[in-house]
């Protein structure tokens, strides 16, 4: 897969594939990428439905140049990303950047920190 890789996919189709991208970066992203495991994973997400897959494994690059399961998610993700692909938003993605100022704990009757 050479860095110039582009590929004009739907939006639902670019949120399944970020789903697979999100399954090679937490699942071994160390080991190397096979098609074994491009078509497994592909399939998986979609569940287990031969036609529904048929998109998914157009948008997915074959792996080449023995590149890693992690290096091959960042590659799917940059595609997804690039056809509307959306972040997960998580519920920590709300959190304040600037962690809140450190405020004494009241103290009870005897002076300790409650």
């Amino acid at each position: 897969m050479n860095a110039s890789y582009a590929l004009a996919v739907r939006p639902a189709v670019a949120r399944q594939i970020t789903a697979v991208a999100a399954h090679f970066t937490t699942h071994r992203p160390t080991d190397r990428m096979t098609e074994a495991a491009r078509m497994t994973v592909a399939l998986n997400t979609v569940g287990n439905n031969a036609a529904a897959v048929r998109p998914i494994l157009r948008a997915l690059p074959f792996p080449a140049g023995g590149i890693t399961r992690g290096e091959y998610a960042l590659r799917v993700r940059k595609t997804a990303w690039a056809n509307g692909g959306a972040y997960e938003w998580t519920d920590a993605d709300h959190e304040p950047v600037i962690p809140r100022r450190p405020v004494p704990r009241p103290r009870t009757a005897s002076g300790v920190a409650a």
